[in-house]
């Protein structure tokens, strides 16, 4: 096993959990939880069915600022929050590893505004992708149920390669609003390109305060699409 190294991109430590690995790496840099970027380390040893895992090593990053490293807090304890990272983490790699994919696992846990996410990086991985995101799509709905059935109960978590489903959104956000700038300018219905349901919700609630016009969802289906309508005539 390696000894905790620290460098200029921080501090990367060994753990028996991620949860001990992290604490272990705040108390040494002296600083919060919310101080510090995570970067979970993959070493495709972790076990699936309860077999022994092998060591989890984390990279605590200080975020940049003066007020980050001004004081030290006490330890928090561990949460659920905590244990539903360690266990989607530990099942995540050893799927991967099965899969015989190389690739490191990058965790953010979860906050008031967004669930527990879990990020494969990694080159060549197109194929954990799909089309149109189907296969990651399947992946995330199998860790869920995997990780749910084992704590008995009910975890909400994102999964993403090489941050595909950010850069997706993000993109559908601009897509959204430059269709209905240009429904209120023409005063004609934007129809966009078929969608799965995350991504038809995401151009709803993006457009749900954009005065002007309305969304809908038409068609069956792979076919199922967003209209957006406008609700007065162009000028």
């Amino acid at each position: 096993m390696r000894e905790d190294a620290e460098g200029i991109e921080g501090i990367e430590v060994v753990g028996r959990t991620l949860d001990e690995a992290v604490q272990k790496g705040l108390e040494h840099l002296g600083l919060r939880r919310d101080q510090v970027r995570l970067e979970v380390i993959a070493d495709g040893t972790r076990s699936l069915f309860g077999f022994r895992a092998g060591p989890v090593r984390v990279r605590l990053i200080p975020k940049s600022g003066g007020a980050a490293a001004e004081e030290a807090e006490k330890a928090r304890p561990a949460t659920n929050a905590d244990e539903e990272a360690d266990l989607a983490y530990r099942i995540l790699c050893e799927l991967l590893r099965r899969m015989k994919v190389r690739a490191r696992v990058t965790v953010e846990r979860a906050t008031a505004e967004q669930p527990l996410r879990l990020n494969i990086v990694g080159k060549d991985l197109g194929s954990l992708i799909g089309r149109r995101g189907e296969t990651l799509s399947a992946m995330q709905f199998l860790l869920r149920l995997m990780v749910s059935h084992q704590l008995e109960r009910w975890v909400g978590l994102l999964l993403d390669v090489n941050d595909y489903r950010r850069r997706r959104e993000e993109s559908l956000q601009r897509l959204a609003l430059r269709m209905a700038e240009l429904a209120v300018q023409t005063g004609q219905i934007q129809e966009l390109e078929p969608m799965p349901p995350a991504e038809r919700r995401l151009i709803h609630v993006t457009l749900r305060d954009f005065a002007g016009v309305r969304t809908e969802s038409r068609g069956e289906g792979e076919g199922r699409r967003v209209l957006i309508i406008p609700t007065r005539a162009a000028f």
